[in-house]
């Protein structure tokens, strides 16, 4: 790309030298035109190499792994046969509110 860019450029120079007097301003205006262009698309090469770069270097995070599986259910609370000594809340897993 860099050396059909150059040729051009020296295409249009070519022509800027053996051009007459009135023609120079047009053939001026042509090379800075194409100078601005090829500088632009540079540019933007440039940035998409610093952007693929950067990617490279930072690769995306991996997926997050499934879910483990849940816990096995709490053993229950026997019961006993006394409902006169029920359990404690803190052996029911409840805890007292505190105001």
């Amino acid at each position: 790309m860099t050396r059909e860019q150059d040729d051009e450029l020296e295409h249009l120079l070519g022509e800027l030298n053996g051009a007459s007097r009135d023609k120079k301003i047009d053939l001026l205006t042509r090379i800075v035109t194409r100078l601005i262009e090829q500088r632009k698309a540079f540019h933007q090469e440039s940035e998409a190499v610093r952007l693929r770069i950067l990617d490279m270097q930072n690769p995306p995070a991996p997926l997050p792994r499934a879910m483990a599986p849940p816990p096995p259910p709490a053993r229950a609370i026997e019961k006993s046969d006394s409902s006169e000594n029920p359990p404690a809340a803190s052996e029911q897993g409840y805890l007292p509110q505190q105001q």
